[in-house]
């Protein structure tokens, strides 16, 4: 677990309604999206969600952010975003098969423990597929309290 700045540039991004049991096939589709000749993804796919809403079964807006080369034309599907910045984040990674609640509140405790609480209800997940499974970093908003 460490503290850290996050940027990320040039970003494909959309939002759909899901659950928490389709964030996957939400990740991978819309990797598959994005792909005409000279637009590639150059960096691992984000996602943010809700943090107090993550568990819920009923499906919920999810934010999805993929890295690629140039700027796009905006769609219907897809806009634009030159740059995203989190300014304090705490981190952990971990793969699916974790406990992300265990990990969430482990999150928590450490940034209290730092002298951070909480800024914002948003989970951040950075996917990264390793084999055939994905790792995931899960990021929380701080703030100095």
């Amino acid at each position: 677990m460490e503290l850290l700045k996050t940027e990320l540039h040039n970003l494909a991004c959309l939002e759909k309604m899901a659950t928490k049991d389709d964030i996957i096939d939400l990740v991978l589709g819309s990797e598959q999206q994005i792909f005409v000749e000279g637009l590639y993804k150059n960096g691992p796919t984000m996602i943010s969600i809700s943090l107090s809403e993550f568990r819920k079964k009923d499906p919920q807006p999810i934010k999805v952010y993929i890295p690629v080369n140039i700027k796009i034309e905006e769609t219907d599907s897809f806009k634009y975003m030159e740059h995203l910045t989190m300014e304090k984040s705490v981190m952990k990674r971990l793969s699916l098969q974790d406990n992300l609640d265990q990990a969430i509140s482990d999150m928590k405790d450490y940034a209290c423990k730092n002298g951070y609480g909480i800024s914002q209800d948003i989970l951040y997940m950075t996917f990264y597929p390793v084999f055939d499974e994905y790792w995931v970093d899960l990021q929380l908003l701080i703030e100095e309290v």
